[in-house]
């Protein structure tokens, strides 16, 4: 149960962005979170942009310097060749380092028509080394959540007509 609730704010944070384009694959409709307020990338330095073409279309989770984590509805009919993250940067078209993706690793019992399992894992070409960016930390395996509990997340989204990067604090919901 914990686990699933971990997951769930990653994802949640990690599914954010939408699709400016009509070249971003997106076949899921992503959830939106109105509210929250403009935060600067150091503040939440595991927050990528996914790019596809240098295009944003969703978010991503910086989880080792190497890899990233991600929604899994994001990536169908994606290829990996034109694939990317931004690491390190407030803004998701500017800054920071841009690395390819190498591979994608879809949970192998994701439902695209249920959503579950609703993950994948993203291993890039080369270690992001930019200053600003560096892994999520995860919560210890003991530490335990409640129905209610305040929880943080961040996404992309729009802040005075400019896409920033945004945080977000909610009540928790679990979910089995």
């Amino acid at each position: 149960m914990m686990l699933k609730v971990i997951m769930v704010v990653a994802l949640v944070g990690a599914s954010l962005g939408l699709p400016t384009n009509s070249t971003a694959p997106n076949t899921a409709p992503a959830p939106r979170i109105v509210g929250g307020h403009e935060t600067d990338i150091e503040h939440n330095p595991w927050m990528l942009a996914l790019l596809y073409y240098r295009q944003h279309f969703c978010g991503a989770v910086e989880i080792h310097v190497q890899w990233a984590l991600t929604a899994a509805h994001c990536l169908h009919g994606v290829e990996v060749i034109n694939l990317s993250v931004r690491a390190g940067s407030s803004t998701k078209s500017f800054g920071g380092q841009l690395v390819d993706v190498r591979r994608i690793y879809t949970h192998p019992e994701y439902n695209i028509r249920t959503l579950d399992y609703d993950f994948a894992l993203l291993e890039l070409d080369q270690p992001i080394t930019v200053q600003t960016a560096s892994p999520a930390i995860l919560p210890e395996p003991n530490i335990q959540f409640y129905e209610g509990q305040t929880i943080v997340t961040t996404g992309w989204g729009l802040v005075s007509g400019k896409e920033r990067c945004l945080r977000f604090s909610m009540p928790s919901r679990c979910q089995s």
